[in-house]
């Protein structure tokens, strides 16, 4: 009777751990499936996979938006600092970003979250000579239209309201960041880009 009683209860048991790796192994194969079909449906609309290629041969398309997000950045920055009134005849404005996020809104925005160097040389006897510059965070507004990004805004933090404005204007991640920027070789990188402006432009 016991021996019975025992057998019966290894036979549950036995059930139990069938029935477990049986639900293990079926949500497994569920969730294999699903990215293997999610990822062929991406490769054929030529998207970035998720997971794997799973063998198959494909190059995903290289995400430029940041590149020229920076680029129509700069550029709005240079041009507005060349409209500014000049001093000097050979006044030229430069300017150099860090991006620390991009976010895409549900109204089709672009939100962009960066510190910015700016400044302005003028070139006078064969001698560049830096007349003003600039090194603040800034929260940039765009809207893509056709291949290109339009800004539509564009915001510093004031100086009299800097701690308010910078909760208000930029995520807590890239605010704690951004307290790094003095210390973390962000200024000599963006001063470095400006150099190379600099030689580029007057030479």
């Amino acid at each position: 009777m016991i021996q019975e009683k025992n057998k019966e209860i290894v036979d549950f048991k036995t059930k139990n751990y069938l029935r477990f790796f049986s639900i293990v192994y079926l949500v497994l194969i569920i969730v294999v499936a699903t990215l293997f079909f999610t990822d062929l449906t991406r490769m054929r609309h030529n998207q970035p996979v998720v997971f794997s290629t799973w063998g198959f041969s494909y190059s995903p398309p290289i995400d430029i938006k940041e590149e020229i997000i920076e680029m129509s950045i700069v550029d709005f920055l240079m041009v507005k600092g060349d409209k500014e009134y000049k001093h000097h005849g050979t006044d030229k404005a430069f300017a150099s970003i860090r991006i620390y996020l991009i976010e895409e809104k549900d109204d089709g925005l672009f939100y962009a979250y960066a510190w910015v160097l700016q400044e302005k040389y003028y070139l006078e006897n064969n001698e560049i000579i830096m007349e003003s510059g600039s090194s603040q965070p800034y929260r940039v507004v765009l809207e893509k239209v056709n291949d290109e990004f339009v800004i539509v805004d564009i915001r510093t933090p004031r100086i009299d309201c800097y701690e308010s404005d910078m909760k208000d204007l930029f995520p807590r991640t890239v605010r704690k960041n951004m307290e790094k920027v003095h210390n973390d070789g962000t200024i000599e990188k963006l001063n470095l880009d400006i150099q190379k402006q600099l030689k580029l432009y007057f030479h």
